[in-house]
């Protein structure tokens, strides 16, 4: 199976061929099953980046955190062998996501601008950051 990220700047939500939103973060380009088995996983993890994505740009980092985490653990559910190399590349993007939204937090709670505001969704963010490192490393 092979995948290909879409533009974040993209929010339109016009299907394309395969029946998935163009807004998709993650789009398939060719699948031994054609998507079979994955299809509402995808639809399940896209949805909740997207959601992430919502929430972080209102500055909902705690809700945003929990979206991706969901979206994370989602992937687990993609138990095919034809699966295994796309759930880990969900895995990572949704990593990387979150190390990104981290770093914000920490600029935003520490330094000589900090507001404690945000102190506790940069905890949460440190806390899921570690624990879905942890489980990527396990699997």
């Amino acid at each position: 199976m092979k995948m290909e990220k879409s533009s974040p700047a993209k929010k339109n939500s016009v299907k394309n061929g395969n029946g998935q939103n163009s807004d998709s973060k993650f789009e398939l380009i060719r699948c031994e099953r054609n998507g079979v088995r994955c299809k509402s996983h995808l639809a399940f993890i896209n949805e909740e980046y997207s959601i992430s994505e919502t929430y972080l740009q209102n500055k909902e980092y705690q809700k945003s955190i929990e979206a991706l985490n969901q979206a994370f653990y989602r992937t687990y559910e993609l138990k095919e062998t034809t699966c295994i190399n796309c759930a880990k590349m969900f895995r990572s993007t949704i990593i990387r996501s979150l190390e990104d939204i981290h770093i914000e937090l920490k600029g935003m709670s520490q330094g000589i601008f900090k507001t404690r505001r945000y102190q506790s969704s940069y905890i949460l963010a440190g806390d899921v950051l570690k624990s879905i490192k942890e489980e990527a490393k396990v699997s």
